[in-house]
């Protein structure tokens, strides 16, 4: 949560108004500085970027190393796991699917994977795996599960703690699972518009 706090209130120093217009380079620095200092200080962030556009500007802070061992220094180009910052890309591109008419996120999981029909995601819904709402999915597969057909049998065999929207629990399962086919859905309508 400190994190976040401290890129809200990042955020609402680099928009005010004295900022807003005329932010210069060395203000840019001096503002992420003094607000990302004592984050990386704190706990120990090897590395961090920040990149910001306003007006059509770009901005960027970089500090520390992309790779300890090797010495690598953190710069305006070094790429960074995306992590669980793509459950909001999965969600939106959902979102983006119902609106344009392609699925429910009220349709039963099983409606749109005919291989879970008859297990417990007949009454687990896409919204209940976007919300992490299915009665308790864990946070990962069990080691053993390392292909598709024993995912699915795991799935299978899978009983919710609860009935679906009761109980919340984070769950990369969740959203793999409800990610599994709505990007497709918008990848292929997308397409469609774009032509050959």
């Amino acid at each position: 949560m400190t994190i976040i706090r401290t890129v809200a209130v990042a955020a609402v120093l680099l928009t005010t108004p004295a900022h807003a217009q005329g932010l210069t380079e060395q203000a840019f620095q001096q503002i992420s500085e003094s607000v990302f200092r004592p984050v990386i200080e704190e706990f120990d962030i090897p590395g961090i970027a920040i990149g910001v556009t306003m007006d059509g500007q770009q901005f960027f802070f970089t500090d520390g190393l992309a790779d300890r061992a090797a010495s690598r220094p953190v710069d305006r180009d070094t790429l960074f796991e995306l992590g669980s910052n793509s459950k909001l890309f999965t969600v939106a591109l959902a979102a983006l699917a119902e609106q344009r008419g392609l699925l429910s996120l009220q349709d039963p999981v099983s409606s749109r994977m005919p291989a879970l029909a008859g297990s417990a995601f007949d009454a687990v819904t896409l919204a209940d795996l976007a919300a992490h709402a299915t009665g308790g999915l864990p946070l990962q597969v069990p080691d053993a599960v390392t292909d598709m057909d024993g995912l699915m049998t795991y799935l299978n065999a899978w009983t919710p703690q609860g009935g679906a929207g009761t109980r919340r629990a984070y769950s990369n399962v969740s959203i793999d699972l409800f990610g599994a086919d709505r990007g497709r859905a918008v990848r292929d309508d997308l397409h469609g518009c774009a032509g050959p």
